[in-house]
């Protein structure tokens, strides 16, 4: 009987960490005439720790014919 209520608190406690996070991106790039972007990303069912793991900053660098271009995207979980 004590098992079962632990295993059923334990669940409980895991389900009730789930839920609806918000993951908001700015995306920059240093081309020429280039102006920023927002994205508001829902992340649907998640606990914090899975949050944190998908909403992520990134730079990436991209050859063009005029040079490269560096092309980073700032992420902030709300």
């Amino acid at each position: 009987m004590k098992k079962m209520i632990l295993i059923a608190a334990t669940a409980i406690l895991a389900v009730s960490c789930a839920k609806d996070r918000t993951c908001n991106c700015t995306t920059t790039s240093d081309a020429a005439g280039s102006t920023p972007t927002m994205q508001t990303i829902t992340l649907v069912k998640v606990t914090k720790g899975q949050a944190k793991a998908n909403c992520l900053t990134t730079t990436q660098t991209f050859t063009a014919q005029s040079g490269n271009v560096v092309v980073t995207r700032t992420c902030k979980l709300s």
